[in-house]
């Protein structure tokens, strides 16, 4: 197997199209799969048509984030693309639309198309929209078709943070409300999800959700409720309190699907940035204190021992709130997480809104953490 990575920050869609696409194209050779990633500076189509026609034949899979980065560096601006080649790779992509009530027939539609052909196993790489929502009902439909032997990796597409736009894009074409999805067969992978949270008090009960907005927990208006776990939060002081202070849902023993508060609303709900689920069990959560980031570097380190190949190449979604909330030093936590591959190694990575993991082998939508694929 062959890789390539290329990164281009040149401001003109097409000349950065072109630049990381032939950067990539000198690791691997002509390509199987390429994975693209650009941010929301750039016209999409320009992009995509520019790699195109330096990749050829090749399988796209990628999407708008709010940044990008490689192991050399991290840009808000760029395009960025990981290609893939060599004797039995194969790779099958599809570009399926869905909107907020039909996101399970999407993700069941999608997972048939992936697996048309009858594969059994491989990795599902995902970029659903982050900013539509129902990202978790997507997932469950798509596990539905494809179910515990597959890999499960990928993250929620975004745009700098002024949630207004988002794209998904295939070699097909580039849309928006959509999922953006590759099935990958003749590599060997592995995944991990890590968020670094702990709870802080006892437990709540999820009354009245419904999508993205919590009305009531513990019986109880939800900001009152999570005011008073805090010590008392103002409205004017919402914004700074759910920077830190998420909720995490209970997936089993110790282990937390990590919720990011959003807006206040009027009637004193709380929107998140992902769905929570009606009568869930649920803690607000706090930073465990990890200055060295040996969270980051303990993920990778598990990861590559639930690799069985020589690794060759990761893939990395990285929560965009988790880049707010450490400032200019989430870069330090992202060279703790590529440090035990080594220096050199083939990387690229997104600033997500969502990223995907598994618990237990069933796909997840997580907030404020930190996704990786390894691939050998």
């Amino acid at each position: 197997m062959k890789i390539g990575i290329g990164i281009s920050s040149n401001p003109v869609a097409w000349e950065a199209g072109q630049e990381a696409a032939r950067q990539a194209l000198c690791g691997s050779g002509a390509a199987v799969l390429g994975i693209l990633l650009i941010t929301d500076q750039y016209e999409p189509r320009a992009v995509l048509a520019s790699v195109r026609s330096a990749l050829g034949g090749a399988k796209i899979v990628g999407a708008c984030t709010a940044g990008i980065f490689s192991a050399d560096e991290c840009l808000e601006q760029g395009v960025g693309i990981l290609t893939l080649a060599g004797e039995g790779l194969t790779a099958t992509t599809v570009l399926e639309n869905y909107a907020d009530g039909d996101a399970w027939i999407a993700g069941l539609r999608l997972g048939q198309q992936l697996l048309a052909a009858g594969q059994q196993q491989g990795t599902l790489i995902c970029f659903p929209d982050g900013l539509t929502g129902n990202i978790t009902r997507l997932l469950e439909g798509l596990y539905n078709a494809a179910g515990p032997d597959f890999v499960y990796g990928g993250g929620g597409t975004g745009d700098n943070l002024r949630f207004l736009r988002t794209c998904q894009l295939t070699e097909q074409g580039v849309s928006a409300h959509a999922v953006a999805a590759a099935l990958l067969q003749g590599v060997t992978m592995a995944e991990g999800v890590a968020h670094g949270w702990e709870a802080a008090g006892a437990p709540l009960i999820v009354t009245n959700a419904k999508g993205k907005i919590v009305y009531e927990l513990d019986g109880r208006p939800a900001f009152e409720v999570y005011s008073e776990r805090l010590g008392g939060v103002t409205p004017d002081r919402f914004a700074d309190f759910a920077m830190r202070y998420p909720l995490g849902v209970s997936y089993g023993f110790g282990q937390f699907v990590i919720r990011d508060p959003l807006r206040l609303m009027p009637d004193r709900s709380m929107e998140f940035v992902t769905e929570v689920p009606n009568r869930a069990v649920a803690y607000i959560m706090k930073p465990r204190a990890d200055r060295d980031f040996v969270l980051a570097t303990e993920l990778t380190h598990r990861t590559l021992a639930n690799l069985a190949a020589v690794p060759r190449f990761a893939l990395v979604n990285y929560c965009v709130s988790r880049s707010l909330l450490l400032g200019p030093g989430y870069r330090d936590e992202i060279r703790a997480l590529l440090r035990p591959l080594g220096s050199g190694f083939p990387v690229l990575g997104s600033l997500a809104f969502g990223e995907i993991g598994s618990y237990y082998q069933v796909p997840q939508v997580h907030n404020k953490s930190i996704g990786l694929l390894v691939g050998g």
